[in-house]
C-alpha cells in the first residue's frame, strides 16, 4: 500500500504511525496516522484482497494547518 502526495521520503509503517497526531479541539477530529492505516487494511481483508508491499510518504513538508478545516484552530 503507497500513498505518495507530493515529492518526499517513503517510509514504512512502524516510521509513519509514530508521526504525532495533533490536538483536536471542539470540532475537529484528527485521526492517527495508524489507525487510517488499520481501518484501510481491513477494508482491503475484507474483500479478500492482499497488501504486497506499503510503503508512506513522510515529506515533511507539511506546514502549519495543513489538513485542518478553516477556522478549525482559528488560526487561518
Amino acid at each position: 500500500m503507497g500513498l505518495m502526495m507530493c515529492d518526499g521520503k517513503f517510509v514504512g509503517r512502524d516510521e509513519i504511525v509514530n508521526v504525532p497526531t495533533p490536538e483536536g479541539t471542539a470540532s475537529w477530529h484528527p485521526v492517527a496516522h495508524g489507525d487510517v492505516i488499520a481501518a484501510v487494511a481491513e477494508a482491503i481483508r475484507a474483500k479478500n484482497w492482499q497488501i504486497l508491499d506499503e510503503q508512506y510518504d513522510a515529506s515533511g513538508n507539511i506546514r502549519p494547518g495543513d489538513g485542518i478545516p478553516p477556522g478549525g484552530r482559528g488560526e487561518r
